[in-house]
């Protein structure tokens, strides 16, 4: 993961990234396009564990709004992140200056 323990992966619908991020290894999922996944996403975030917490369909102003606390927190001060959007983190209004990095899958 970036300096700032967070990452997100993009790319077209169909292209792959959540099959990507499955073949991660031991980490938490969270898809936000499940029932109730936005509303267990504050509690993902704050445990406190060295596993990856992987965010997937982080896709509408829903979402966007729920990772809030993810763009403000400070570095190194919370568990390593994967982000998975079908838009980069970084075009979206507020982003541009965290830091996040950005990795694009292929079709």
């Amino acid at each position: 993961m970036a300096s700032r323990d967070l990452a997100n992966l993009t790319g077209p619908l169909g292209s792959g990234k959540s099959r990507l991020a499955a073949g991660l290894g031991p980490v938490s999922l969270l898809d936000l396009g499940r029932p109730g996944a936005l509303e267990r996403l504050p509690t993902a975030l704050a445990e406190y564990t060295p596993a990856p917490l992987v965010v997937d369909s982080a896709d509408d102003d829903h979402a966007l709004a729920a990772l809030e606390p993810l763009r403000l927190r400070p570095p190194g001060s919370g568990r390593p992140v994967l982000v998975i959007s079908r838009r980069s983190l970084l075009a979206r209004p507020g982003w541009a200056d965290t830091g996040v990095a950005v990795v694009e899958a292929g079709p």
